[in-house]
């Protein structure tokens, strides 16, 4: 029988192949994302993100209203101890105030002064039974916060022309006169 113009089956054929390759590359991408996380996990947040999100969900008001001075400056000292341990790699969770001094001299991290300032204050608190004002005990958080910010690694900026996104104009290459 003769076949009518235009026949598609051709079409459809190699269509139907592209579209078949292309549900196989998407399956073996997702079976190799599925096979890293499971022998890896999933990857950390950076340091300075999980320690800010930490600091964010510290209940504060509450832990002050009742009284919890004790909690309330451990839990951010240790928030700050494992920020530290992750950023700089040194073990602050398992060593005293007088050693992450000693190990931030030695690595002469940025802002160690403020780090050794907030955990000897924390260390009044935690352990001497001192009962900070109100208006410093609020401020634990906020200065924390500055802490970890001061020591976040800035990015770094690219050489060259700073060219908007979409504005057609590929860096590095000139524009056209007219």
């Amino acid at each position: 029988p003769q076949i009518q113009f235009p026949n598609f089956l051709p079409i459809w054929t190699i269509l139907g192949f592209l579209v078949a390759a292309g549900l196989g590359y998407l399956g073996w991408r997702l079976y190799r994302r599925y096979r890293r996380i499971m022998l890896y996990g999933t990857p950390l947040p950076d340091p300075w993100d999980e320690a800010l999100a930490a600091l964010d969900k510290v209940p504060a008001e509450d832990w002050l209203a009742s009284g919890h001075f004790k909690r309330y400056y451990y839990t951010v000292s240790e928030v700050l101890k494992r920020y530290l341990t992750r950023r700089f790699g040194f073990p602050a969770l398992d060593q005293t105030t007088t050693e992450i001094i000693r190990a931030m001299k030695i690595a002469k991290t940025p802002e160690r002064e403020g780090f050794g300032e907030f955990f000897q204050r924390a260390d009044m608190v935690k352990y001497a039974k001192f009962v900070p004002p109100a208006t410093e005990a609020a401020a634990v958080v906020s200065t924390a916060r500055e802490l970890v910010k001061a020591t976040t690694p800035k990015p770094e900026t690219g050489t060259g022309v700073q060219v908007a996104k979409g504005s057609g104009v590929q860096a590095g290459t000139p524009e056209p006169q007219n």
